[in-house]
């Protein structure tokens, strides 16, 4: 027996030891890096912190991520703002509320010059209303309820930044909406808002005064449409002293039919009051009309919901192709199939609304199953939808330049991969996140290796002409009775074949602890052994702390999440744009 292995120095470490002072241990035992605080900030942008991970809650990984949000406000509030409303208006997360949160944080939490740049920057993260809604109740709860002028100016701004028109669809469309068992409407939000009236003198350049159009518009909102018995009403009370303006007359509502960026209101009310279902189909066609104008018993109506479909957003068709296809609007070779058909086919369409990918993937899935996600429809999937899902799905991936290195893909299957939900969305897996990279990687690159590894590595053999279900398949057939997870496996596995690899690309949610030599350590034996300039990608799938990147490595990049973003950044990354 030899006791000098107990007192000699050693190079490689197992990972449930630290190698270096700077790691930290993980959540399932082993050590790995921590992020950096700005590293979190975009984790949590792009990711967020909903369901949490497989071994962590999500009221523990919000409450790391609100507190990051306040200690960088102090460092560069400027910079938190920003990386703000960057992630927010390129799309880079499947979820905005992350950034509408965030920016509440800010609005809330900052110094005086941090809230005003967060005040001003509120109508660029909160487009629609609903987002409006939403940042509205995060503040007023992080306040517990205090109104300040900072609040009361940015509602009034965000109301006169709009164009009166967008504003009037808002109100039409987005009456309110509940956040977290409180209702909030445009009504309340008008009701406490600093809103300069027409013609004020406007000393300060951020905020924009009301035009007649616009007051109108807030009119409505407040008060509605009164009836003659409303208005007899009323003016009792303006003359008592106790009422000073109410809603529009049914006179007053005739005139905006003539007025362009009004006309939605007036539409909008002639089809709720409308019991004409011809009417109502040719206001729907005229002013592109929505659900919500529609009387609930037209919208039963086949010919009504086929007139809707013709101008309907892609997310909110997207959202109802299994209500459609329930009800029997879409039937196998109808003109209304063949028109989601023609939008899920066009790549300009789908660029232009902002489509994430993974919104595809998620509406793919859940029409596939044929059940809604409440259960309150369930319906036949239509092959032909089903195969332009799919190819619109990856379609959305298709701007990623062809890449003539060699690429080796590690995609971890262990269960908490499996268990683990991606981008806070109980439909998709961290695992199904890995399938589709491992898909964009396949069809991007020339000469690649994928393999699946726990604590052993295995090539599955994918080719890029398979499908997603194929490859989640292969990744499912290695999922079981492997044992821990080891994030170096790929790497050894490259020393072992002594293959010539440009760059490795682990797929996983970090939860690495198996092995008997950390990642970072085996990168450097790689690099020692086999190719000198040999890099890597971490790409992560859960919003935890840890990173297996080494921070001081510069051929080293750790990437959260499953965005539009990724394969141009993975290929500039591989062909050393930066």
């Amino acid at each position: 027996m030899s006791y000098v292995k107990h007192v000699t120095k050693k190079n490689v470490h197992k990972q449930t030891e630290q190698a270096r002072e700077d790691q930290i241990l993980n959540s399932a035992g082993g050590f790995s890096f921590e992020v950096s605080p700005w590293d979190k900030l975009n984790r949590f942008l792009i990711l967020g912190s909903e369901k949490g991970s497989y071994y962590v809650s999500e009221k523990e990984q919000t409450i790391h991520n609100y507190d990051n949000i306040k200690n960088l406000l102090p460092i560069d509030y400027k910079k938190v703002i920003d990386t703000i409303i960057d992630i927010s208006q390129n799309g880079r997360a499947p979820k905005n509320n992350n950034a509408v949160f965030a920016l509440a944080v800010c609005s809330v939490f900052g110094s005086k010059e941090a809230k005003e740049m967060a005040n001003k920057a509120m109508p660029l993260v909160c487009r629609f209303s609903t987002d409006l809604f939403s940042w509205v109740n995060t503040v007023n709860e992080l306040k517990e309820g205090k109104k300040s002028k900072g609040l009361q100016r940015s509602i009034g701004r965000w109301y006169n930044s709009k164009d009166a028109s967008f504003v009037a669809y808002q109100i039409c469309k987005y009456p309110g909406r509940t956040v977290d068992n409180k209702r909030w409407t445009h009504a309340d939000l008008l009701k406490i808002a600093y809103i300069l009236p027409k013609n004020t003198s406007n000393n300060d350049k951020s905020r924009t005064a009301s035009s007649s159009e616009h007051e109108i518009a807030f009119k409505y909102a407040i008060h509605g449409v009164f009836s003659d018995e409303d208005i007899k009403t009323t003016n009792e009370l303006i003359e008592q002293g106790k009422k000073k303006w109410f809603g529009l007359t049914k006179k007053d509502l005739e005139p905006l039919k003539e007025i362009k960026s009004l006309e939605y209101i007036w539409a909008h009310e002639q089809a709720k009051n409308s019991t004409d279902k011809k009417e109502i189909i040719s206001l729907i066609k005229k002013y592109k009309l929505t659900t919500e104008s529609i009387p609930t018993d037209f919208l039963k109506e086949k010919d009504v919901l086929s007139a809707l479909l013709q101008n309907m957003p892609m997310t909110a068709m997207l959202r109802k192709l299994g209500q459609y296809t329930a009800k029997e609007v879409l039937k196998p070779l109808s003109k209304e199939t063949s028109l989601v058909i023609d939008k899920l086919s066009d790549k300009e369409f789908l660029k232009k609304s902002r489509i994430h990918p993974m919104t595809l993937f998620i509406c793919w899935k859940i029409y596939q199953s044929g059940c809604g996600e409440k259960g309150s429809y369930s319906w036949d999937p239509i092959p032909a939808i089903l195969s332009a899902l799919e190819n619109a799905f990856y379609l959305s991936f298709d701007n990623c330049e062809k890449i003539d290195k060699n690429i080796f893909i590690g995609v971890d299957v262990s269960p908490s991969m499996f268990g683990s939900k991606c981008a806070g969305n109980d439909n998709v897996s961290a695992a199904e996140a890995a399938a589709v990279i491992s898909m964009v990687i396949m069809r991007s690159c020339k000469n690649y290796q994928i393999c699946a590894f726990q604590h052993k590595i295995v090539d599955m053999k994918l080719t890029s002409t398979m499908s997603f279900n194929e490859v989640i398949n292969k990744m499912e057939k290695f999922s079981n009775g492997w044992g821990g997870t080891d994030c170096s496996a790929p790497i050894l596995q490259a020393i072992n074949q002594n293959v010539d690899v440009d760059t490795f690309i682990t797929l996983t949610d970090n939860e690495t602890w198996h092995g008997t030599i950390h990642p970072f350590e085996a990168l450097k034996k790689y690099r020692s052994k086999c190719n000198s300039h040999a890099k890597i990608a971490y790409l992560s799938f859960t919003s935890n702390n840890f990173s297996l990147a080494d921070k001081e490595d510069k051929g080293c990049i750790d990437i959260v999440g499953l965005d539009s973003h990724i394969p141009q950044i993975l290929s500039d990354f591989i062909q050393e744009k930066f």
